[in-house]
């Protein structure tokens, strides 16, 4: 089960994973108890997660749900949606696979509570000490003592990189595009000028 992506604050999380947009690595923060070397934090390679099971995987599942028998305007309009939902399970499943690779993830109650926080906007204009301090609080259930140091050292750092990859226009250049107010290209989403939705 995953929460909210704006809400890490679920104090109930068994893993909690650290997104940063414009970076190949994330982290994440284990809490469990019942596992051997637990609790922990690992920073991971986006590369090591996203292999060629993973995109095959997607794949697969994305060629089904074009091939589903119903309503073909219907299933075209909630193909976004449910290619969101493909992704993210498999993303999930391919995070703890790389976690845990003699676990077995067959059935949802295999599945632990997972938060994400991803490090954007508001979390990149706090300052260092502020972020420091944000960080404490969000992992201090899951990590002590230097394990807990270490774990806010590392997403500060990172944290650092995406302010950085974000203020020199790379991710000026990808809102633009998903949001659909670049001038160089057009979105199915994109709004024309002068035109409103009702």
């Amino acid at each position: 089960m995953v929460s909210d992506p704006g809400d890490l604050i679920g104090k109930d999380a068994d893993i909690s994973l650290c997104i940063f947009p414009h970076l190949n690595e994330i982290v994440v923060v284990d809490g469990r108890t019942d596992i051997p070397d637990r609790p922990l934090f690992e920073v991971m390679q986006m590369r090591e997660v996203f292999t060629d099971t993973f995109y095959e995987d997607v794949q697969n599942d994305f060629k089904s749900l074009l091939h589903r028998d119903e309503r073909p305007f219907f299933k075209i309009l909630s193909l976004p949606h449910e290619l969101e939902g493909l992704i993210k399970l498999h993303g999930l499943r391919a995070v703890l696979s790389k976690l845990d690779p003699s676990t077995p993830l067959s059935s949802p109650a295999d599945m632990p509570n997972v938060a994400l926080l991803i490090l954007t906007g508001p979390f990149l204009t706090l300052d260092e000490a502020g972020l420091r301090e944000s960080l404490h609080e969000m992992f201090s259930s899951q990590l002590e003592g230097s394990r807990l140091d270490e774990c806010v050292d590392a997403v500060t750092a990172l944290a650092a990189e995406e302010r950085e990859a974000t203020n020199n226009g790379k991710g000026g250049e990808l809102t633009s595009l998903i949001t659909g107010e670049s001038a160089h290209y057009a979105t199915i989403w994109q709004n024309s000028e002068g035109s409103h939705w009702e």
